[in-house]
């Protein structure tokens, strides 16, 4: 063979090289695993698993209480189940989610849309006792850390009437 063209196909062998590449802890598995605790979250509420969802929340009870002082206060999913269907929180199914920037490795923080039940956009809209300057929201925070038993919620859903 005086060419490469009369050479022809030449086969090389190579070992198979696997790269993961990660930033430490904020691995994209470790924000899709926060992502999905938080999006069963909301599920959950909206279906109203609430003993379900009391297993994914990490925040506290505390303002749940205070609403409910009737309520057996170490019933923590019916302390749920109240906040949702009795105390304005709005337990509705996420649209859309986006990670936010963060510098802690066991903390992530999305922001979160949601859907009404026909089908539109949440939008919250200021009435009555807000602080002055309170506009239409469709855009709120949240926040799931990684405990040594997997992720948890600290925040409760989104309240207003």
């Amino acid at each position: 063979a005086n060419t490469y063209r009369e050479l022809g196909p030449i086969s090389i062998a190579t070992n198979e090289v696997t790269v993961t590449i990660t930033d430490g802890d904020r691995s994209s598995a470790n924000i899709e695993a926060a992502q999905a605790v938080l999006m069963r979250y909301f599920s959950l509420l909206n279906e109203g698993q609430y003993g379900a969802a009391v297993e994914l929340y990490g925040g506290e009870f505390g303002i749940l209480r205070d609403w409910n002082p009737t309520a057996d206060k170490d019933d923590l999913p019916a302390l749920l189940e109240r906040g949702c269907t009795l105390n304005g929180l709005h337990c509705l199914p996420v649209k859309t989610m986006t990670p936010l920037e963060t510098n802690d490795p066991n903390r992530y923080t999305f922001a979160v849309q949601f859907e009404n039940p026909d089908g539109r956009l949440f939008i919250l809209i200021p009435e009555g006792d807000w602080p002055e300057g309170a506009f239409p929201q469709s855009l709120f925070e949240f926040t799931v850390v990684r405990t040594g038993a997997g992720f948890v919620v600290l925040e409760l859903p989104v309240y207003g009437f």
